[in-house]
């Protein structure tokens, strides 16, 4: 019962010299993995490019609004604030805190209206200091108040 050249598909067919024809071969897995890697890899390598180097100019350009040339800042400096920060027991050392304020104001009317009330706004800034320095001073007693016993 031989199989005449008709029925044969052409993998199958012998050639020429009566052998068979070596059937065609699927790719393996390996090589389609490590083709799939590489194109991975290179999409990873053209990405960063763009996003390292590429695409800033204009996305910087487009990222920093412009502010209106018509309205500049105003900063107005206050004077240096000097707080003792220690607490009334003298178990310590003097501790001093100096702070240099500066208020950056929207026009130039509204540093006229802060002056008249600039001995006030010290005073909040000293006060606030001062209490904030008897709380880490009193948190400060207490760690180590329990750390003797």
């Amino acid at each position: 019962m031989a199989k005449t050249n008709g029925t044969r598909s052409e993998a199958e067919a012998p050639d020429e010299e009566g052998k068979a024809a070596p059937a065609k071969r699927k790719p393996s897995r390996k090589l389609i993995i490590t083709a799939v890697a590489g194109l991975v890899g290179l999409g990873a390598i053209g990405g960063g490019y763009y996003f390292l180097f590429a695409g800033h100019g204009k996305a910087e350009a487009a990222a920093v609004p412009e502010s209106p040339p018509g309205k500049p800042v105003v900063f107005l400096d206050m004077p240096d604030v000097l707080v003792n920060l220690s607490a009334s027991n003298g178990s310590e050392r003097t501790q001093y805190l100096k702070v240099k304020v500066t208020l950056e104001l929207p026009n130039e009317t509204m540093s006229a209206q802060i002056q008249p009330l600039m001995p006030r706004l010290m005073d909040a800034f000293q006060t606030y200091l001062r209490e904030c320095g008897r709380r880490i001073s009193t948190a400060r007693q207490a760690s180590t108040g329990s750390r003797r016993s």
